[in-house]
């Protein structure tokens, strides 16, 4: 069996935040290290790079959401939404901050991002 984490894998999603969710859902799932993220809608298809489409999958965008809750102890659902509708080239800045609060070892926390909620 290869293994998956030494190719480089694209996966397509749907342009919403959690299709977003699912596709980093599969990135943590199929254990990529050499990958991109791009919405369907701006992608062309290319020789030699395999793609991914990404179904939106609740459960999957439900359990990054629940990790995120757990590791910051905070609601951070308001502040991805905002990035994500005013953000251009999304992908790589909300899977770089999910990936960095998953890497700590204990409770991040992030003091500008607390809402009244």
């Amino acid at each position: 069996m290869q293994n998956s984490s030494k190719r480089y894998l694209i996966l397509l999603y749907d342009n919403t935040l959690d299709g977003l969710l699912s596709a980093i859902f599969d990135v943590y799932r199929l254990k990529l290290d050499d990958f991109t993220i791009l919405p369907s809608e701006n992608f062309q298809e290319t020789l030699f790079k395999p793609t991914l489409s990404v179904s939106t999958n609740k459960s999957k965008a439900n359990r990054i959401k629940i990790g995120l809750k757990r590791k910051t102890k905070q609601n951070l659902l308001p502040h991805l939404n905002h990035f994500f509708d005013t953000t251009h080239q999304k992908e790589t800045a909300i899977y770089q901050l999910i990936h960095h609060i998953f890497q700590q070892k204990t409770t991040v926390l992030t003091p500008h991002c607390t809402t009244n909620t």
